[in-house]
């Protein structure tokens, strides 16, 4: 049996995970686009996480989560600043299904976190791997960098997998919406 697998990710109103596609969107130019609140929700997630899985380029620009980071990689030096016990996992279903088998202590399935970016989300989905998604919603317009709409994250060739909405919080004023979603 399998750990369970939360994607975990912020947008803006125009579908684009980061400025440029070099940072994630927490740090961006002075302190980023994305709201206080939700970097203190992605504190909490990445607090909870046993195992926290990103791209090869979301590592390289990531500060140092002290956890255990598995890097999806086609290979190649990874340059990181992790200090927690980092892996290297390449792009393809065997080896993703081995890491997503992992125990932790007596027999405990691990709970990971896929933190990004756009390719890493795509594959997770692609292959039906996401148990649930957690998303913000931020209030901004960005105009380039990587889309997760229809012509980028969710634009893949895999069969439909639905998911529904479990929870959604406004997480300020300014309009910043946290949505969760589990598939059915």
């Amino acid at each position: 049996m399998r750990g369970v697998v939360q994607m975990v990710a912020c947008m803006s109103l125009d579908g684009r995970l980061s400025i440029s596609g070099d940072a994630p969107p927490n740090q961006e130019k002075k302190g980023g686009w994305t709201s206080a609140e939700d970097k203190d929700y992605l504190k909490k997630i990445i607090d909870s996480a046993d195992v926290l899985i990103m791209g090869r380029k979301t590592a390289e620009i990531s500060p140092d989560f002290k956890k255990t980071v598995a890097i999806i990689s086609k290979g190649g030096n990874i340059l990181t600043r992790q200090t927690g016990s980092v892996g290297i996992v390449r792009p393809q279903l065997d080896e993703i299904l081995q890491l997503l088998d992992m125990q932790i202590g007596e027999g405990a399935q691990a709970r990971f976190v896929v933190m990004g970016g756009a390719q890493t989300y795509a594959l997770f989905l692609q292959h039906r791997l996401v148990d649930m998604i957690r998303l913000t919603l931020e209030p901004a317009v960005l105009q380039t960098g990587p889309a997760m709409g229809f012509n980028g994250l969710f634009n893949t060739n895999a069969t439909v997998d639905k998911f529904k909405m479990i929870d959604f919080t406004r997480m300020n004023g300014r309009g910043s919406l946290h949505l969760v979603y589990e598939r059915i």
